[in-house]
């Protein structure tokens, strides 16, 4: 499975526009996890790697702005 560096997660995030938080509910972590990934401090695995790489596989134009949205 391919994997993330922590500036290619904090990239995919800011791309997307979204907060920590935001980050953190689209991929189903706290936004702590999300914080500690981008820090280096903690490595994403299994479903929340998977849910990453499906993120940023997506148009740079499906941004899901908001927490309902997917």
């Amino acid at each position: 499975m391919k994997t993330m560096t922590p500036e290619e997660i904090r990239k995919l995030r800011e791309s997307r526009v979204w907060t920590t938080t935001e980050l953190a509910y689209h991929v189903g972590v706290s936004g702590d996890a999300v914080r500690k990934w981008e820090r280096g401090e903690r490595v994403p695995r299994g479903p929340a790697m998977k849910k990453l790489i499906e993120i940023a596989s997506r148009p740079n134009g499906h941004r899901g702005h908001g927490k309902n949205l997917p």
